[in-house]
């Protein structure tokens, strides 16, 4: 399994290096009033265009919830630095791992993998991911925690490591057989 992470972060560096060198990130900032540092890719302009020409193309059906997730994608200025809305049908191979401070936890296969552009094209990779199941009822305090959780996992920040080490949150997902998010 270790292995594969290599491989993926191998395919990242190589997907940033790609980025950074083509002509596709002048293009895709040209219209963008961001400040991003050396070889960054302002995502939030590439999420926000990639929502208006296909209208908010996911709905969690909780308001609350989309909320967070949308300031998350708003907010993004460098890849993986915010999270969407992950239809529960794009997970296979849903085992039972154990159980933490709020409900269980798996081990799944995400079949597209986070979202990650090249310009302004999706690209999709498979990989084995931990679901964290919160509960049915998300009350005003789980909801601030999760949204805090995400603002700190998201964050290129040594705030960030120090916390949560290598942990990334992708995502929220809901289960519609129990209604679990």
């Amino acid at each position: 399994m270790v292995r594969n992470k290599k491989i993926w972060a191998y395919n990242v560096e190589q997907l940033l290096k790609q980025v950074i060198n083509s002509s596709v990130l002048s293009s895709m900032l040209s219209d963008c009033s961001h400040t991003v540092g050396e070889g960054a890719v302002c995502e939030s302009c590439t999420l926000t265009a990639e929502a208006s020409k296909t209208g908010t193309p996911w709905s969690s059906g909780n308001p609350e919830i989309d909320r967070i997730i949308l300031n998350s994608q708003l907010k993004s200025r460098y890849m993986f630095s915010h999270v969407e809305w992950i239809p529960f049908e794009h997970f296979r191979e849903i085992n039972r791992i154990g159980r933490g401070g709020f409900g269980n936890v798996y081990s799944a296969w995400w079949i597209d993998g986070p979202m990650c552009f090249y310009g302004n094209e999706r690209i999709s990779r498979g990989q084995v991911v931990a679901i964290k199941s919160l509960g049915r009822e998300l009350t005003p305090d789980l909801l601030h925690k999760l949204e805090t959780y995400i603002n700190i996992s998201t964050s290129q920040t040594n705030l960030r490591y120090e916390l949560l080490g290598l942990f990334q949150c992708y995502g929220i997902t809901q289960d519609p057989s129990t209604n679990e998010y």
